[in-house]
């Protein structure tokens, strides 16, 4: 069944928590990130998402306005769907927001590759200690 009642699974759970942790690291770097025009002009906003481009190419409060729904949105579903298709899109995101995220790093503020990996390291670090449960022998 697509659709089932809302997870017990403490895997998706936590993942589900980490998923957001990530998404809003993202977003954070999407505002900060933007070019000084754009707080006065939001056309010339910097975002390769063309989805998120419409958002924040309206202002700030629109793209806010959108990641909270898209956040909330995506927190239901994997919450809601089977526990094999609500880890593949958990996964999706939680990679899909990562690359977003260290390509602020690279990119605009300069870290290069070791932004990177030293966030790929953090995100691993989480998803072992805290997402993932531990195995008790």
């Amino acid at each position: 069944m697509l659709f089932s009642k809302i997870t017990t699974d403490e895997t998706v759970k936590r993942l589900s928590w980490v998923m957001v942790g990530v998404v809003l690291f993202d977003d954070f770097n999407t505002l900060l990130g933007q070019p000084p025009t754009y707080w006065q002009h939001p056309e010339t906003a910097d975002e390769l998402n063309h989805l998120t481009h419409f958002f924040i190419s309206h202002g700030p409060v629109w793209f806010v306005a959108y990641q909270l729904f898209y956040i909330a949105f995506a927190f239901f579903l994997v919450r809601a769907v089977s526990r094999e298709l609500g880890l593949v899109i958990l996964f999706a995101l939680i990679l899909g927001h990562f690359d977003g995220g260290s390509s602020w790093l690279t990119g605009r503020w300069g870290f290069g590759t070791q932004g990177m990996v030293i966030y790929a390291i953090i995100l691993a670090v989480i998803l072992v200690q805290w997402a993932l449960p531990s195995r008790t022998e």
